[in-house]
């Protein structure tokens, strides 16, 4: 599936569907540890391999989006960051 490379939404709540949207089984999504709510319940429609990192510290994104690079390329997968 062909996916823009990013999305800016006005409404947070918006992220519930945006989520479950964007990605399959094959995708991993890193997201801000102190993401509000409407993340929070997209999330819940999700894979467990989804991974948080401390906000505002991109060497952490970096680290975990790393953590998951080599199943995504096996899988044909992606990685998705929320912040």
């Amino acid at each position: 599936m062909r996916r823009g490379s990013a999305y800016l939404l006005n409404y947070g709540y918006q992220m519930v569907s945006i989520i479950d949207a964007l990605v399959d089984r094959h995708d991993v999504i890193v997201y801000d540890s102190e993401s509000h709510a409407c993340i929070m319940d997209g999330l819940g429609f999700t894979s467990e391999d989804d991974l948080s990192f401390r906000t505002m510290i991109w060497k952490a994104v970096e680290t975990a989006a790393s953590m998951h690079a080599k199943l995504v390329r096996e899988t044909g997968g992606g990685i998705l960051v929320i912040t």
